[in-house]
C-alpha cells in the first residue's frame, strides 16, 4: 500500500490481499468504506474474487508490489498504460513478476501499451 494512500487506494489494496490471501479479514473501518462506495462488502475472501472478477493484480513479489505502486499501478486494466520494457526498468520488478503478470493479464484480456 502506498505511503499517505486515499480512500480508494486502501481499498483496491484490501480486495486484493483478500482475494489471494486469507490471513485476516478486511478491517470494519475498510468495510465501511466500500459500503460509502456502493462496493459488495464482505469478509469472505472467495466472494470478493468473485465480485471483483479478474481486475486485481496477481500475487508478486512485494518489491515488485512496490514499484508498480510507484508509477500509479494499481490494477492489472493500469498496465495497459505502460510497456513491458518500461516495467521492466523499475527497481524491484524482476521476470519472474513480469511472467506473472503478463499471465494474468492474458487471462483478463488486458495488453501493454504498444510501442
Amino acid at each position: 500500500m502506498p505511503k499517505n494512500p486515499t480512500e480508494k487506494q486502501r481499498i483496491d489494496w484490501h480486495l486484493a490481499h483478500a482475494a489471494h490471501c486469507s490471513c485476516r479479514e478486511i478491517p470494519a473501518g475498510v468495510l465501511e468504506l466500500m459500503k460509502k462506495y456502493g462496493m459488495p462488502a464482505s469478509k469472505k475472501s472467495s466472494v470478493i474474487k468473485e465480485k471483483t472478477g479478474t481486475n486485481i493484480l496477481p500475487h508478486i513479489a512485494a518489491p515488485a508490489l512496490r514499484a508498480l505502486n510507484s508509477i500509479g499501478v494499481d490494477k492489472l486494466s493500469d498496465l495497459k498504460r505502460h510497456t513491458e520494457k518500461e516495467l521492466l526498468t523499475l527497481h524491484g520488478m524482476g521476470p519472474k513478476a513480469l511472467n506473472t503478470l503478463k499471465a494474468a493479464m492474458k487471462e483478463a484480456g488486458v495488453n501493454f501499451q504498444a510501442k
